[in-house]
């Protein structure tokens, strides 16, 4: 969690390739840990580079697959209408 905040940190200073690294990390640590990936494939998909944040996404679904948000946010990055 504290890379994830230090990483939040660093995206509201536009230190962006900073704050990947401490994603990075933290799903390096823990890779169950949904808001990492949320944080790391919003990111990307915000930068430009929306098949890494599926990437990203598709990642976290593997480790967590029933997790609600990484499947919406997939889904949005799709195209889809996100699933209620």
């Amino acid at each position: 969690e504290l890379l994830t905040r230090k990483a939040a940190a660093l995206l509201a200073l536009d230190r962006g390739p900073e704050a990947v690294v401490c994603l990075v990390e933290a799903i390096e640590l823990n890779a169950n840990y949904v808001p990492a990936y949320v944080s790391l494939g919003g990111y990307q998909a915000r930068a430009g580079y929306a098949e890494a944040a599926r990437k990203t996404y598709r990642d976290g679904l593997s480790r967590v697959p029933d997790s609600e948000i990484l499947q919406r946010k997939l889904a949005e990055l799709d195209g889809a209408a996100p699933a209620h």
